[in-house]
């Protein structure tokens, strides 16, 4: 009897550890709102991501901070009154921040917040140090090899136009912008267009002519603090520019830009989420090392059509979306299968006639007549 009680205490206890080592709880703190479509893309790659943990159940909570619509500090301060206290109680294991304002409110806020939970951040602009206990990926906007292919493309340009507002990230990315064209580009001939309203833009870009860029790298906050969803802002805009338009974030493809050096939300938060993961599983954050997010270059072939740009004009390795395709081309493995259905049969059919004429021969032989043996005179003799 003692023994049997002792297995049940010592199985609770293991069901016990073996639950508190599974059971993990993350918080996802996003520096924009629900809705933005570079933040629901990071979203849904993280969940997606930490769903597919093995032998760990995670609760997952998730906060936005809205500061593309408030940033000023009083409403920071107001936010954090709010969010300290909701979580003062809560043991969280993890937490993933997404951009600048997330980033800067968990270092302000470390040791009343943060304590000694790991963090990985994602979308971060322009930042060299970082805490301890914080580790990520970097959103890098891959300006200089944006810049080296629109060269390339344009060698004949008069004037990039290059639209940055002065938001937290904005002003983040404008920095480092500075820094790659004053290292790199000495000699390029370009503009910011930032201190401007929204009208005040689309009216700029009226202005553009035969060979002038327009480089949008990101504009939905102007100086009037109007919000500029990135999913209208090439709607509202286009009608005005009718010259080459190039981006630097997956949003603007197939809404109007050409496309260029793109960075992906979506693949941002699958890496965000795969380092979590590894956290959570049991590696040491400080064994993680800061990386950049990846860009590839991706174009929008009815624009390259509209601009008459060529597709060999393109850096090597350039993806190429929206490219029309014969019926051949995009069901290969259709006709691949139909064709080789058509040989087997018709190699089929010509082994079946070939017995079937072999049977033919064989039973003609078979019911040919005898003929009659001429019998000689001298038989009789």
């Amino acid at each position: 009897m003692r023994i049997q009680k002792f297995l049940i205490i010592f199985l609770v206890l293991i069901s016990s550890l073996v639950k508190a080592i599974e059971d993990k709880t993350v918080l996802i703190l996003h520096s924009y709102n629900q809705g933005l479509s570079w933040t629901d893309n990071l979203n849904n790659s993280i969940v997606e991501q930490l769903s597919q943990s093995e032998h760990i159940t995670i609760d997952i909570r998730i906060e936005y901070m809205d500061t593309k619509r408030f940033e000023h500090e009083s409403y920071l301060q107001s936010y954090a009154e709010y969010l300290l206290p909701k979580y003062k109680d809560t043991q969280l294991d993890l937490i993933i921040s997404t951009d600048n304002a997330a980033f800067e409110f968990l270092k302000k806020y470390q040791e009343s917040f943060v304590k000694n939970t790991p963090v990985v951040f994602c979308g971060l602009n322009n930042v060299s140090t970082y805490p301890e206990g914080f580790t990520g990926i970097i959103e890098n906007i891959d300006v200089e090899d944006n810049l080296k292919s629109i060269l390339s493309i344009h060698p004949d340009y008069r004037k990039i136009y290059i639209a940055i507002d002065n938001s937290i990230t904005g002003k983040a990315i404008k920095q480092q912008a500075s820094s790659v064209i004053n290292a790199k580009f000495p000699n390029l001939k370009y503009e910011y267009l930032t201190d401007y309203s929204f009208d005040e833009l689309k009216t700029k870009l009226s202005t553009l002519s035969n060979g002038d860029i327009f480089l949008l790298i990101i504009f939905n906050y102007d100086k009037e603090g109007e919000i500029i969803p990135y999913d209208i802002i090439l709607e509202e805009i286009t009608p005005f520019c009718k010259v080459p338009i190039y981006g630097t974030w997956d949003f603007y493809l197939e809404k109007g830009i050409i496309g260029g050096k793109i960075t992906s939300g979506y693949y941002h938060g699958l890496e965000a989420g795969s380092i979590a993961t590894q956290i959570l599983q049991g590696l040491n954050i400080n064994d993680i090392p800061v990386s950049s997010g990846p860009t590839k270059y991706i174009f929008d072939f009815p624009q390259l059509e509209a601009h008459n740009i060529s597709t060999d004009a393109l850096p090597q390795g350039s993806i190429i979306v929206n490219k029309p395709t014969n019926v051949f081309t995009k069901n290969k493995e259709l006709f691949a299968l139909i064709a080789s259905i058509i040989l087997l049969l018709t190699v089929t059919i010509s082994f079946l006639l070939i017995i079937v004429r072999k049977e033919k021969l064989s039973l003609i032989h078979i019911s040919e007549p005898t003929r009659p043996r001429m019998i000689s005179y001298t038989d009789f003799y």
